[in-house]
């Protein structure tokens, strides 16, 4: 009995494995063969947040591993950070220059302007 559902959760591991790999397959040639725009990622941020830095470089590193992503941008709305998030953020906004700090009522702008 034991073999039995040991058997039927690895099959169930496997299938779905088998369907992610095949969705990520499907995504890679539809989606991303074609985009020849930019990619935009919006991050919306209040409070204080320790982890934001390396949260932001994985999403620049998210970027890069894509090879056909060319252009990308990274928003981040200030929707009431403390100032040491604020510095942090400036200071990535200095260090990449396709990554934007803005307000929600600058953020069109922020997205459609150079």
């Amino acid at each position: 009995m034991l073999d039995f559902i040991i058997q039927t959760i690895l099959i169930l591991i496997c299938v779905f494995v088998c369907a992610d790999l095949i969705c990520r397959f499907l995504q890679s040639l539809i989606c991303e063969k074609n985009s020849k725009g930019t990619i935009c990622k919006i991050i919306e941020l209040c409070g204080h947040d320790e982890m934001i830095e390396e949260y932001i470089k994985s999403s620049v590193a998210e970027f890069y591993c894509k090879k056909s992503v060319k252009n990308f941008k990274i928003v981040l709305i200030d929707n009431g950070i403390d100032e040491q998030t604020k510095q942090t953020c400036l200071f990535l906004c200095d260090k990449y220059n396709y990554i934007k700090l803005t307000t929600k009522s600058q953020l069109y702008e922020a997205i459609f302007c150079v």
